[in-house]
């Protein structure tokens, strides 16, 4: 066998493995888009108490830090608590339970979100709705942060809502 058919043999291999990890790699991250999309368009809303900042970043412009009610202190022997237990009542309206180090098994009309530990709190994620620079005046009503859910463990921060529970306009 001669080294030009060899490597004419390693090309074309190489060339198809590149391909089809590219296509693997574009497959992962479609299929998690059109997840989220498909709780956009049809998940289960419920809503957040907030206490909003409206900060300015240079490399992420206009943006709301959300710091939510249902921050709690962390007690100090309570490590690897990964996510908040919410339970939900008849408006949506959301409040804690529990801590938990895992997402599950959760009882009907509970939800979990993903927590972080910043020192002696446990903050609630995510911690930040962006917009487009100079919508802000829209969003200085908002008393809720709106979370859309299709599966109770996967929650997406959708927008935010005034005290009535309407969606606020930030477009």
């Amino acid at each position: 066998m001669s080294i030009a058919i060899v490597a004419r043999a390693y090309g074309w291999i190489y060339r198809l493995g590149v391909s089809v990890s590219v296509l693997a790699g574009l497959f992962v991250v479609l299929s998690g888009v059109v997840g989220m999309e498909a709780t956009y368009r049809s998940g289960q809303d419920f809503y957040l108490t907030i206490r909003p900042v409206d900060p300015r970043s240079l490399l992420q412009g206009d943006y709301m830090a959300l710091a939510f009610e249902a921050d709690t202190e962390a007690a100090p022997d309570d490590d690897g608590v990964r996510y908040a237990v919410l339970s939900l009542d008849d408006q949506g309206l959301a409040a804690l339970v529990r801590h938990d180090k895992s997402a599950g098994p959760l009882a009907p009309g509970q939800v979990a979100l993903p927590v972080k530990r910043w020192g002696n709190r446990y903050l609630i994620q995510p911690r930040s709705f962006l917009f487009q620079e100079g919508q802000a005046r829209g969003l200085r009503e908002a008393r809720y942060a709106v979370f859309r859910f299709t599966d109770p463990k996967a929650p997406l921060l959708y927008g935010l809502a005034d005290a009535d529970f309407q969606m606020l306009d930030h477009k």
